[in-house]
């Protein structure tokens, strides 16, 4: 998902977005897209917000890891390096 927005552009405010990328990984689209209009997931977005604010995220894309916060789409490189070697 992070990647089919930062990186390719896509509105994931659109469904075929969404199916399309659930697609790819193997899961139905009209089941994704069923499932992110769901009440769950609304309340699940309003958790993770509040979460995020209390972690201390301040921009997007942010992305914490262990820990650590990354912020902007240019570390995600960093991230990856991060999950490979278990940290600086």
């Amino acid at each position: 998902m992070l990647n089919a927005y930062w990186a390719e552009g896509l509105d994931l405010s659109k469904p075929p977005s969404l199916a399309d990328i659930a697609q790819e990984a193997t899961i139905s689209g009209a089941n994704a897209v069923a499932a992110v209009r769901s009440a769950e997931a609304s309340q699940l977005l309003r958790d993770e917000v509040g979460a995020s604010l209390k972690a201390g995220v301040f921009g997007a894309p942010t992305v914490l890891v262990d820990g650590e916060l990354f912020w902007g789409v240019d570390k995600f490189a960093q991230i990856q390096k991060w999950l490979a070697t278990g940290g600086w």
